[in-house]
């Protein structure tokens, strides 16, 4: 496939189209990367949020949210 393709256009489940240049092999390659970054931001998001939430009952005073 990476003789044939040289630019390959992927649809997310939100119904979006992604473009990628290069083969087959730099494009699964770089949706991977993709996919690793976009799990590493959503975790530190998660992180900053308890943070927040933790900061938030201890100026508050309290123990629990929920």
């Amino acid at each position: 496939m990476d003789e044939v393709c040289t630019n390959m256009i992927d649809i997310t489940l939100q119904k979006k189209l992604v473009y990628y240049g290069g083969n087959y092999t730099t494009y699964v390659r770089t949706r991977s990367e993709n996919e690793v970054n976009q799990m590493k931001a959503y975790a530190k998001q998660q992180e900053e949020i308890a943070h927040i939430k933790s900061e938030q009952h201890h100026s508050f005073g309290l123990t629990k949210l929920m």
